[in-house]
């Protein structure tokens, strides 16, 4: 569910990851370095990784979902879906949304 959930957002944004960043987040560097390994290149793991810091800041996406992603991104898909289901029912849509401004960073500038 989270798997088809978070691609299915990801294929959906359009706008190019843009230069305004926040100060990246504790797990800025676990998402993107798991991002990497998993065979995206590191600038585009590194926008991922700076729409979600932005998302987390403006309360947009709770740590939670971040770790539902981070889970995702270094390939322990049965954790991740633990962890998505273990969230509050209304957070649920969250990474839908974390996964509409990670795929901004798939549209070139």
């Amino acid at each position: 569910m989270v798997r088809f959930l978070t691609l299915s957002a990801m294929a959906l944004a359009l706008a190019a990851c843009g230069d305004n960043k926040p100060a990246a987040s504790a797990e800025h560097a676990q998402f993107a370095k798991a991002c990497v390994a998993g065979g995206t290149d590191q600038a585009h793991c590194e926008c991922q990784a700076t729409k979600l810091d932005g998302l987390l800041a403006a309360a947009e996406i709770k740590p939670e979902v971040y770790k539902v992603l981070i889970l995702q991104a270094e390939g322990k898909d049965d954790e991740a879906e633990a962890a998505y289901l273990a969230l509050a029912y209304e957070d649920r849509l969250q990474p839908v949304h974390a996964g509409e401004a990670m795929a901004s960073c798939d549209t070139p500038s």
